[in-house]
């Protein structure tokens, strides 16, 4: 039987709106981990990622195969539910399988659809098990991590066993991609840029964040020669960038240091970001060895300058954490980006207005100022009960405009809709036009990018800030 593997249609326009043009699009790196599992293992298998795709096109891949698996995030759910029943209508033998962060955190949500079967949790072992049988065309057994929708006790089901050993599943398979499609983010060095992880798990428990439900909190590595090995690779069919998109690259500092020597002894001249923690990066000689092995950039999750709403969002770390990593990657050479979230529950305007000014006045060269959404099943959205309100009842804890046009579903008690839209504003404006950072960004940073990129994050900037006047101008006229 054949199989084949779906990251459904999206749209950056509906997903980012006036940051469109700024958004990434990259490859889907579950589906790559996944096919190229099944590849190994001698499954007929293909993947396919298929945003920016239509509907029609989605439908005209899935009907070649005997069984399509759906890899769902909360954004594309509803994109799913649609594609599982029109498939259901035009082959109803065909068998629809889904798995993913939104099936983990949130099966219940699957009942009554057209979907077979669900996989929670890490899905290479048991979506193979669950093949083995299906092109046997037998029932499957009980398979840890599988769900059988059609069975009445379907929530009863534990998730998948955690891989411990990453090199079981070996590296992602980027032969399904097409890397025309793609883009970076537009402040990412290297001509041709790649992404790839080499770690699962997230032994925090932030409460606003899903990652430790889905993917456990023990970590787990994929071994130095593995990633090493993986480098090589890329370096030799010309990418000279990499985006480490392992939730805490630099957790295990011993980790950090020798993959890092390793890189430098096999002398693989390759640019690199990866995301981190603030409080992890507090090891001067891991930041030197990190930016001679070639770091250029560090991405933290700030959220909040403030150690009280650190504490409600249990983040485990302080602002005086974010000081210190700013000022150490600053000393070394390292560029930094932070994301931080307005519209916090238990903050308020003068709060927000504090983080806006810390993070204009910081040594950070990028940021983003995203409008807090909570989503089901993280602990926070029991806390946004009880400290806010739902604006609009048919999107609760179910959007996918976490960016477009900075919409609105949760508004924090004793702020108004207009005042968080404007101070979202205000904190893009007063950060990149802060005149020490948009010196550096135009006269420093821009020249080493591709000419496309350097055009997309001008353009992509433009954009924004003339929708965000257009807005403000149509929604009050609230100023700060």
């Amino acid at each position: 039987m054949k199989t084949a593997i779906i990251n459904p249609p999206s749209s950056t326009e509906e997903n980012y709106g006036a940051m469109a043009s700024l958004a990434p699009i990259l490859p889907q790196l579950g589906i790559s981990f996944l096919g190229g599992y099944l590849k190994k293992h001698g499954y007929d298998v293909n993947a396919y990622d298929l945003q920016g795709a239509c509907k029609a096109k989605a439908i005209e891949t899935c009907m070649a195969y005997d069984i399509v698996g759906f890899s769902c995030y909360i954004t594309n759910y509803k994109a799913v539910i649609v594609l599982a029943t029109e498939l259901k209508q035009m082959k109803p033998e065909i068998i629809i399988i889904a798995g993913g962060p939104h099936v983990t955190l949130n099966p219940e949500a699957f009942k009554n659809t057209e979907i077979d079967y669900l996989i929670c949790g890490d899905g290479e072992i048991p979506l193979a098990e669950l093949l083995k049988h299906l092109e046997k065309e037998e029932k499957p057994p009980h398979i840890r991590g599988v769900i059988l929708l059609s069975d009445d006790n379907i929530f009863a089901a534990e998730k998948a066993e955690v891989i411990t050993d990453l090199d079981r599943i070996g590296p992602p398979d980027t032969s399904f991609f097409d890397f025309e499609m793609y883009r970076p983010p537009p402040h990412v060095l290297g001509k041709k840029v790649i992404h790839t992880m080499t770690s699962r798990g997230c032994p925090f428990s932030c409460s606003f964040c899903a990652a430790a439900e889905v993917m456990g909190r023990k970590m787990r590595y994929r071994s130095i020669d593995s990633v090493v090995s993986e480098l090589k690779i890329y370096k030799t069919n010309g990418f000279n960038s990499i985006m480490f998109y392992d939730d805490i690259f630099t957790l295990h500092k011993g980790r950090v240091k020798e993959l890092c020597q390793k890189i430098i002894k096999e002398k693989i001249d390759i640019k690199w970001n990866c995301w981190s923690r603030t409080n992890t990066c507090q090891d001067i000689e891991m930041l030197k060895i990190m930016k001679e092995a070639g770091c250029y950039l560090l991405v933290f999750g700030c959220e909040s300058i403030h150690d009280k709403t650190l504490k409600l969002l249990r983040k485990g770390l302080t602002c005086d954490d974010h000081r210190k990593a700013l000022d150490l990657t600053n000393e070394v050479g390292i560029d930094t980006y932070a994301s931080f979230m307005i519209g916090l529950p238990g903050e308020n305007i003068d709060d927000i207005r504090a983080s806006i000014d810390f993070a204009a006045k910081s040594s950070l060269l990028f940021a983003t100022f995203t409008i807090f959404e909570p989503f089901q099943g993280t602990p926070v959205y029991d806390i946004c009960k009880e400290t806010g309100r739902w604006e609009k009842s048919d999107v609760e804890g179910d959007s996918n405009a976490i960016l477009a046009d900075q919409e609105l579903v949760w508004i924090p008690n004793g702020m108004k809709r207009s005042e968080v839209v404007a101070l979202s504003t205000k904190a893009f404006r007063d950060f990149y036009f802060y005149p020490p950072r948009t010196l550096k960004i135009v006269f420093q940073h821009l020249p080493k990018l591709p000419l496309e990129r350097s055009f997309r994050f001008i353009k992509g900037g433009a954009d924004y800030f003339i929708k965000s006047i257009r807005r403000k101008k149509s929604t009050s006229n609230t100023h700060f």
